[in-house]
Parts: structure tokens; sequence; C-alpha cells
């Protein structure tokens, strides 16, 4: 019995992880553009303040797991945290600031 449900969550656990893909794979077979979302358009005056947010959340979260004495996250591999960080970072960085960038690279 164990074994059927493992595989019963397996197929379960696969489902809910093509669940990311399904808004686009909806675009595609009913032909809805993107300019569908137009109406989120209104949300841009809000950028700043979430990218002001994610900004703090982000050096928290550093100050946190990195610099404090009383974390329990890192060990030896505190070497690995770090390329996590700056990798995260860089990421963070560039989600954050894609249309400014884009639009130095393409004028």
């Amino acid at each position: 019995m164990s074994k059927l449900k493992f595989i019963a969550l397996a197929i379960i656990s696969a489902f809910m992880a093509t669940l990311c893909c399904l808004p686009a794979l909806l675009f595609l077979l009913f032909g809805v553009s993107f300019s569908a979302l137009s109406f989120a358009d209104e949300l841009a005056r809000f950028r700043p303040i979430f990218t002001a947010i994610s900004i703090v959340f982000y050096i928290a979260s550093l100050y946190f797991v990195l610099f404090r004495k009383n974390s329990c996250v890192i060990g030896a591999g505190r070497k690995k945290w770090y390329f996590i960080y700056i990798l995260s970072g860089i990421l963070i960085f560039l989600l954050l600031f894609y249309p400014e960038i884009l639009g130095r690279f393409y004028a």
C-alpha cells in the first residue's frame, strides 16, 4: 500500500510542478497575447515601493543568514552561502531593473 501512496504523491507533485507553466500554455492555446494583461499597467506606479521592499528584505536576509552569530544555517559551507547570495543578488538586480537595462541596451 505504501508504494501506491508514493506513486500517487509523485503524480500529484508532477502535476503541481507543471502548474507554473499553465498560464503561458493557456495564452498560447487560446491565442491571447499579453496585451490582455494591460490592466496590470496601473500597478507600475507601485514599482518603486515594491523594489525598495524587495531590496530591504534581501539585505535583511543577508544579515540574518551571513552576519548574525546566532544563525544555525551557516556551518562549514560558508563559502557556498556567499556564492548563493552573490548570484541571487545579481538575479534580483536584473529582475528589478530589467526595463531600464533593456532601454539602455536598445538605445
